[in-house]
């Protein structure tokens, strides 16, 4: 992918002439972030060696700044750098997005992505669901609405029933950075790996 060698000769600009973490990871946010995230929605549909590709790029990039020597996973050398592994950006903006078509608060809004209606019963979890597509196409599933409202039935009901952007933005990027994320969305039998929570949750 094009996005990859780009990126990947930006970190080693970056790494190369600044010497400060601090600089490294702004320089980081600023520069690199844009070209790995660019149309998120998009990378729903890209091949998994291709998104795992674009996660090298930032694994090569904390390496570098923390060192080969640290016994920390991925995931906590994000977080010690005060950033997230891509997958997990892409399913908090995409589910931001998710809101933003299902609530009308964007100007995509689409009549395929709604509330489902409500059981006349009182089922556990049952509200603010979204009314789901089905296909037999392994590839239309994979599409950004069929994908995205199974995952948002996950979601817990409390986060679903948010009505305002600014409080769903901080509770989904609050959930999707605990490890509740993964068990909501993923099978337990998931391992922590990055290359399993990709092909799983497909983000």
């Amino acid at each position: 992918m094009k996005q990859t060698s780009n990126s990947q000769r930006l970190i080693g600009f970056i790494t190369r002439n600044l010497h400060n973490s601090e600089s490294r990871i702004l320089m980081c946010k600023v520069c690199v972030r844009p070209l790995l995230e660019y149309c998120a929605f998009f990378l729903i549909s890209t091949r998994i060696k291709d998104k795992l590709r674009l996660e090298s790029v930032q694994r090569r990039f904390i390496f570098r700044t923390l060192g080969t020597d640290s016994v920390l996973t991925y995931n906590s050398r994000c977080s010690k750098l005060g950033l997230d592994p891509l997958w997990m950006r892409r399913l908090k903006l995409n589910l931001i997005f998710f809101f933003k078509i299902l609530n009308k608060l964007s100007s995509t809004s689409s009549q395929a992505i709604q509330y489902a209606k409500a059981s006349h019963y009182d089922i556990r979890n049952s509200l603010s669901l979204a009314k789901q597509t089905y296909s037999r196409s392994s590839l239309y599933m994979n599409y950004f609405t069929c994908k995205f409202s199974r995952l948002w039935n996950d979601l817990p009901q409390t986060i679903r029933m948010l009505n305002s952007l600014p409080l769903f933005v901080r509770s989904i990027s609050a959930f999707c950075s605990s490890e509740n994320a993964l068990n909501a969305l993923a099978p337990a039998s998931v391992s922590y790996s990055t290359s399993e929570i990709i092909g799983t949750l497909n983000v």
